[in-house]
């Protein structure tokens, strides 16, 4: 059966459209509607960033890289540079972070681009968002990692980037592909995380333990592992969970792992981290979309997607529909 790359790139998108409004908003503002949305009520509101459905950076990344896959029927790291740089060069990209930033300025001034990534120290999310398509893409565990990590390494040096980078990808191919459970999909790929950052692995190790203890609890403990932070009462901050990649993406499994079969209770959960919404319910949706399908409440929300009118949902089927064609042929 050919992976399901309709429902997690129009999970990607949806999860990016519905939390994109409520970006850097408080805890305390984004946990209650978490609730109004999965109930169907519509909550897509005009941005900043420009009308209600706009996707960001972390889903026009996402079709970039399938877009080469769909041209190169394989990926390519140069056609994907090239890709998301002419993205950036055009300002099309909503709301790029600083590592990014920085590897698409150096390329475009025609920089190596072995030598285009931020330096050490700059650990957003940006790679982890962009990387997971390789866990469907590829069968094998060892491709999956090798790609996901070159692709991470093409704007972010930061080992806790390429790390998290590596754990999205690797989790969808056992929690998506291998269909594990999360807790079984952690165990898997902690022995790669490690092999490439301590405190990444040391989010991962955590989330078992943490399991149906109350959210706030929970993101104590991802923040004080993420960080590193000396134990103290109240680590998170009021905006909630950030894009730093470590608890990023540690809080994104958590939930998943709370509620591995239902995308909305799921989402429900992440609302009440705050901070960077978008990013955060991009992962989860994804995810959980492409392991369980996508929702009838959240499935209202499809034809408002959007990327500043150049594209909408149809166009994410027609990729996907040609994203599956490629693999299958690759297969034969």
């Amino acid at each position: 059966m050919p992976p399901p790359f309709r429902d997690y790139l129009l999970g990607c998108a949806l999860g990016d459209a519905i939390g994109l409004p409520f970006e850097g908003r408080t805890r305390a503002f984004c946990a209650p509607l978490g609730e109004k949305i999965v109930r169907g009520l519509n909550m897509l509101q005009r941005v900043r960033h420009g009308v209600k459905g706009q996707v960001s950076d972390d889903t026009q990344l996402t079709l970039v890289l399938a877009e080469s896959i769909c041209e190169n029927a394989a990926i390519d790291l140069d056609d994907v540079m090239r890709r998301m740089s002419r993205e950036w060069e055009k300002n099309h990209l909503v709301g790029a972070g600083h590592a990014s930033r920085y590897a698409f300025k150096r390329f475009i001034e025609k920089s190596p681009r072995d030598a285009c990534a931020a330096p050490d120290g700059m650990a957003g999310n940006g790679a982890a968002m962009r990387v997971g398509l390789t866990g469907l893409w590829h069968r094998d565990r060892e491709s999956v990692a090798k790609d996901a990590a070159a692709l991470a390494r093409l704007t972010h040096s930061d080992r806790r980037a390429v790390a998290g980078a590596v754990a999205i990808a690797l989790f969808t191919r056992e929690y998506v592909t291998a269909r594990k459970s999360p807790i079984d999909a952690i165990a898997i790929i902690l022995p790669e995380i490690r092999r490439i950052d301590r405190t990444m692995s040391a989010v991962l190790e955590a989330i078992p333990g943490l399991l149906h203890q109350h959210p706030e609890t929970v993101m104590s403990e991802i923040v004080t592992q993420g960080y590193q932070l000396p134990k103290q009462a109240d680590p998170v901050d009021i905006l909630g969970i950030s894009g730093f990649t470590p608890t990023s993406v540690g809080w994104a499994l958590y939930c998943c792992s709370e509620h591995p079969y239902d995308p909305c209770k799921a989402l429900r959960l992440l609302f009440c981290g705050g901070g960077d919404l978008d990013s955060h319910a991009s992962m989860i949706l994804s995810l959980s979309c492409a392991r369980n399908g996508i929702p009838s409440a959240l499935s209202q929300y499809i034809p408002l997607i959007h990327d500043k009118r150049r594209w909408k949902a149809d166009y994410i089927e027609t990729l996907a529909t040609g994203l599956t064609e490629v693999w299958s042929r690759q297969q034969k």
